[in-house]
């Protein structure tokens, strides 16, 4: 297997290099970037395929069957189960099933019949089937959105009490594990195990070509530098317009500092948790209570409304998708998260980069990464017969995706085929540690929506948050109590 590593590594740095063109320098260039990725690749791989679980040898469930029950598109399909069909992230996937399987002498299926669109109907058969005391689902892999409604009606069980699941391993993103607790009882986790995770980190597209052509300052250095701020972004982009098709109008055909597209809204609300904005926090009981960042949240909406609409050189079109104009280089700048990184890069003749979310401002110590609503988070139901069974199961899984799936993706996936320089490489890291999983996040829909008043006002080309929050702010907290109160009973 590390032989087959190795060699799919070098298969796409070549093929990486030979994309790229350019002159001779440039090549040397590529050369020695590509070097050192895959030097960092390899040592990252070490570190991960040799860091050790605690679930203890020899532990042997005798065959029995494993069924996660999951969302039935596409890509939450391919992170539970996939087909060895010589794509390196199958491959991955499979593998990481069949190392599980033999380990633990088990059989993992995967039950998906119900895509985003019918994930109602999903729910339903879930409750439905808990409630009877069927022990149908050994573990959901749950659509993050609305998957929470079962954990305030009693239908999942506390995750700290669930054999062989070791909170502490870096497998687990930490916002998961501090900040999802209600009375000392967790019921979701993520990391690792979800790929989806990893492919829902938001991000910033960057033209490097364009970026040179207007004189730009190494973007990168600007991160690296803590001093990637929304009204840095704002500068940057602002200087960059030109009327490519010469009609005298700004249209969807010219070239901008930053480009906004149909996703306006995901867009906006990623800023939430770039920009390190709560509207809970926690007690010393560790139970959640309103104390939401308003003079923040002021602040961003304002410097949001001047970044969209009140730039020289950004345009907002909400019937384009942008990040199917990035390709062309109709932008320095567009809002976009992972999954959609290999469509921008296929043929892409520019020279691109990756870039965290901004921050709010200088002050603000850390990068922070927000998520599209696509990804899942994983909990155990209550009618589970079998708590070791389960527990091992997911245990076993997140710890080997961590040492080989999440590697296939991100070190050799991203990190190697769709990255075209070492710095960018770094962004990576960032964004990916960044990753913001928390109680506001999760049960948003359930205390009343606050995340999306932000893209809300934003998206209606208005900038007063105050006012709105004011007249909101009674609803969340009646939801907010109720929800508690639901987890007492």
């Amino acid at each position: 297997m590390k032989i087959i590593s190795l060699l799919l590594c070098a298969a796409f740095l070549c093929a990486s290099l030979i994309s790229c063109g350019g002159t001779a320098d440039d090549g040397a260039a590529a050369n020695t970037a590509a070097a050192t990725a895959a030097a960092e690749t390899e040592s990252t791989e070490t570190l991960r395929e040799n860091y050790p679980d605690t679930i203890p040898d020899g532990l042997d469930f005798g065959g029995a069957t494993v069924t996660i029950h999951g969302r039935g598109n596409t890509h939450p399909q391919r992170e539970l189960s996939a087909e060895q069909t010589g794509d390196i992230i199958d491959d991955a996937v499979y593998y990481r099933n069949l190392s599980v399987e033999d380990r633990l002498n088990v059989k993992i299926e995967t039950y998906t019949p119900y895509g985003w669109q019918e994930y109602g109907t999903g729910m339903n058969q879930i409750r439905s089937s808990v409630q009877a005391g069927e022990d149908a689902y050994q573990i959901i892999a749950g659509y993050s959105s609305p998957i929470p409604a079962l954990s305030a009606e009693g239908l999942l069980l506390n995750l700290k009490e669930i054999p062989y699941i070791d909170l502490e391993q870096p497998w687990w993103v930490r916002s998961t594990v501090n900040d999802l607790t209600i009375h000392n009882k967790l019921y979701f986790l993520c990391g690792d195990i979800a790929l989806t995770m990893l492919e829902y980190c938001y991000s910033i597209a960057v033209n490097l070509d364009i970026a040179r052509n207007y004189n730009v300052e190494d973007v990168y250095d600007t991160v690296l530098d803590g001093r990637w701020t929304l009204d840095r972004m704002y500068e940057i982009s602002s200087g960059i317009y030109s009327d490519l098709d010469g009609d005298g109008a700004r249209n969807e055909n010219d070239l901008y500092g930053l480009y906004i597209g149909s996703e306006i809204g995901n867009d906006l609300g990623a800023f939430i948790q770039s920009c390190d904005i709560h509207f809970t926090r926690r007690s010393e009981d560790d139970i959640p209570y309103l104390d939401a960042d308003v003079d923040k949240l002021i602040i961003l909406t304002e410097k949001n409304y001047k970044l969209f609409y009140e730039n020289d050189g950004g345009y907002v079109n909400t019937s384009i998708k942008a990040y199917e104009k990035f390709p062309a280089g109709h932008m320095l700048f567009a809002p976009s998260y992972l999954y959609f990184y290999p469509d921008f890069y296929k043929g892409m003749e520019s020279d691109y980069g990756i870039l965290p979310y901004p921050k709010l401002d200088e002050s603000q110590p850390e990068y922070r990464t927000g998520l599209q609503g696509g990804f899942s988070i994983w909990c155990v139901p209550i009618s589970v017969q079998n708590l070791e069974l389960s527990g091992a199961v997911m245990e076993a899984m997140a710890a080997q995706s961590y040492r080989t799936l999440t590697p296939t993706y991100y070190e050799t996936a991203l990190k190697v085929k769709y990255s075209r320089d070492e710095k960018s490489i770094k962004m990576l890291d960032i964004i990916r540690d960044g990753a913001v999983i928390d109680f506001d996040y999760v049960y948003n829909g359930m205390i009343g929506g606050p995340l999306g008043l932000h893209r809300e006002i934003v998206s209606g080309k208005k900038s007063d948050f105050a006012s709105k929050w004011a007249s909101t702010e009674p609803k969340v907290a009646a939801a907010l109590e109720k929800l508690l109160i639901s987890f007492e009973d």
